[in-house]
């Protein structure tokens, strides 16, 4: 059943404008609850509208909710009938005007920035690589908003397995981005098709380059991880500049031979993120733990968390605040006295913590190789592993994990069974916060992605003040110069406060007794 969400009209106007554009359509005529058409090899179809009762399929929800509809199809002769099907529910999956415009609204200091630098994209080509989530739209959104011209626009998915990833694709493309795929694993792969897709993204950057620069456009690249950023390590004079998201794409511009010849805003280490979104992040990835452990008792029960940095720690208090034994492990002595101090049990090795601890639960969240095979096989029998950086897990890539047995569940994860003992990989040994997930709410993370505007500002409007390579500081600074701390402060706590005063007639002596 394919399921259209927003009103009756929109609808209407949808259908319409897709059957025009159809080319295996010979004829079509459609009223308020159905549609026939005919096709061109003469086979027919009908189509049936109704309204449904139905829970939002957004995360954000409109209030009023969001009428939906169904729609039923009837073929009555087979021939182009499925390439019509097909066409129809991918068509679909994007996100109706009501469902986009609910994203954004849920977005409001995104909105307020956007509406202040009206017109700064104008002059912008953007190379943007991150998860296709839906606070992702209402960023690219609010660009296209703020000037950007889609066509000069290119968005790649990291490939994870978030929840609206399929939705979020074809918006995309309904927007009028260029949408490809550029998977981490890509780069792990030494083969002929990988080999091959990673020309394929070359060819596709060179051309989009060579376009930017004949339209006079200021190329900035955003990337999760440095992989965009990567294929331009001897030609970066070519680009206005480079937004880094993550820890780990700061790890890799620093250990590589790339030849920076533009700015680097360092958006990964800012107080923002660190204070502000990584509890954020530690709590969605709590939350879906929580969620694939099931019927599994935590409390009082021994967990290990590799890695005490701005995502482990916050998971180590989550956990810890629920009242599960916590235990860290660290190659970093500083991180642990600060685990130790925080009241965690520590570990400066892995070996010795699984050992000691027996723990009924590992998760990763160190971003480098943090557990090997003969550290798996010290676990207790039944016990769970999952992971919040992919690099953590490399360890299940081995052949020799390759020929266990193993039984995949979607949308759970996968079980390993050998001779002495079974163990099971929530998710699918990525980032567990995104699997079948969105991740961080929408308003949770509506203050990052606003940052993530404003260091765009920063390079549009002040790139004289930058330094070529990686300026790491001065993020920090703009933010408060354009008082985003304040404004996220006013939104989200002082004027839930004074309207609910003024709401209930309160006077100001009233409050204070």
């Amino acid at each position: 059943m394919i399921k259209f969400y927003g009103s009756r009209e929109s609808l209407i106007f949808k259908l319409k404008k897709l059957f025009h554009t159809m080319e295996i359509i010979d004829y079509y005529k459609i009223d308020n609850l159905s549609a026939s058409i005919s096709l061109i090899d003469d086979s027919k179809l009908s189509l049936y509208i109704r309204q449904i009762q139905e829970a939002p399929r957004s995360m954000s929800v409109r209030n009023p909710f969001n009428t939906v509809y169904s729609i039923e199809t009837i073929i009555n002769d087979e021939g182009l009938s499925e390439v019509f099907l097909h066409t129809l529910k991918r068509s679909f999956l994007s996100y109706s005007e009501i469902e986009l415009e609910a994203i954004v609204n849920d977005m409001p200091l995104l909105n307020k920035y956007a509406n202040k630098y009206k017109g700064a994209f104008n002059d912008v080509a953007l190379i943007w690589r991150d998860h296709f989530v839906e606070d992702s739209l209402g960023l690219l959104q609010n660009f296209v908003n703020m000037g950007l011209d889609p066509s000069l626009t290119l968005v790649f998915d990291k490939g994870d397995k978030t929840l609206h990833r399929k939705e979020v694709w074809e918006t995309f493309e309904e927007i009028g981005f260029g949408v490809h795929k550029l998977d981490n694993a890509m780069f792990n792969q030494k083969s002929k098709s990988s080999e091959t897709e990673t020309l394929e993204v070359k060819e596709l950057l060179d051309n989009f380059i060579n376009q930017a620069n004949r339209k006079g456009k200021k190329i900035i690249i955003m990337d999760d991880g440095a992989f965009i950023t990567n294929f331009f390590s001897n030609n970066t004079s070519k680009l206005h500049g480079i937004i880094e998201l993550t820890e780990m794409g700061l790890r890799r511009i620093t250990n590589s031979n790339i030849n920076v010849q533009c700015p680097i805003i360092n958006a990964a280490k800012s107080d923002l993120k660190r204070h502000i979104t990584y509890p954020e992040i530690g709590a969605a990835c709590t939350f879906k733990i929580l969620q694939l452990l099931g019927s599994e008792k935590i409390i009082g029960r021994r967990i290990l968390i590799l890695g005490y940095g701005d995502a482990g720690k916050n998971i180590c208090k989550n956990f810890k605040g629920l009242g599960v034994n916590v235990s860290v492990v660290d190659p970093d002595y500083f991180k642990l006295i600060l685990a130790a101090e925080d009241g965690f049990n520590t570990y400066d090795n892995v070996t010795e913590a699984i050992f000691k601890e027996q723990p009924f639960l590992v998760v990763g969240a160190s971003g480098y190789p943090s557990i090997t095979e003969d550290d798996i096989s010290l676990l207790p029998n039944n016990s769970f592993i999952t992971t919040v950086a992919t690099a953590d897990l490399t360890v299940l890539k081995n052949k020799s994990f390759q020929k266990i047995k193993k039984i995949t569940v979607p949308k759970y994860g996968t079980q390993y069974i050998t001779d002495k003992k079974t163990f099971t990989l929530l998710g699918n040994g990525r980032s567990i916060n995104l699997f079948e997930g969105e991740s961080i709410p929408t308003k949770g993370i509506d203050l990052f992605k606003s940052s993530i505007l404003l260091s765009a500002i920063l390079l549009i409007e002040q790139k004289q003040k930058l330094e070529f390579g990686l300026n790491k500081a001065v993020l920090n600074q703009w933010l408060e110069e354009n008082e985003v701390f304040k404004e996220y402060y006013n939104l989200y706590y002082k004027k839930d406060i004074v309207e609910n005063i003024k709401g209930n007639n309160y006077s100001a002596m009233e409050v204070i007794k």
